[in-house]
Parts: structure tokens; sequence; C-alpha cells
């Protein structure tokens, strides 16, 4: 009785190990799908600088204030 409440614990753990470390994420994905994630994007708020832009870099002041400066 007690080998068998070992094993199961044992494999207990290591299904909660694999769900915590994302080892089944290809047979079950939970939260990785393309809408969700392009849904958290926002696609148009991506704004693509040119290489020889005047704008500051990204780590100044005021560099999160978005493309009409407000």
């Amino acid at each position: 009785m007690i080998r068998i409440l070992l094993i199961l614990l044992v494999l207990g753990n290591l299904a909660a190990f694999g769900l915590a470390s994302g080892l089944v994420e290809s047979w079950w994905p939970a939260g990785r799908e393309p809408g969700r994630l392009t849904a958290q994007v926002a696609p148009e708020r991506l704004v693509v600088l040119p290489a020889g832009s005047a704008r500051a870099p990204a780590g100044a002041a005021g560099a999160a204030t978005g493309p009409s400066g407000a």
C-alpha cells in the first residue's frame, strides 16, 4: 500500500513539475494562442523608425510619449 502511495506521489510531482515548467505545452497549450498574442501586442501602437532618425534614444526621458509627442 505504501509503495502505491509513493508511486502516486512521485507521478503527481512529475506532473506538477511538467505543468509548471511548460513541458506539457506541446500537447496542451495554455495562454500562447496567436489570437491572444496579437491582441496583446496592439500593432497600431508600434512605430518603426528609419535608421537616421533624430528621435531620442529608447532610454531617454520622454521617449515613451508616442509618435505625436503628446
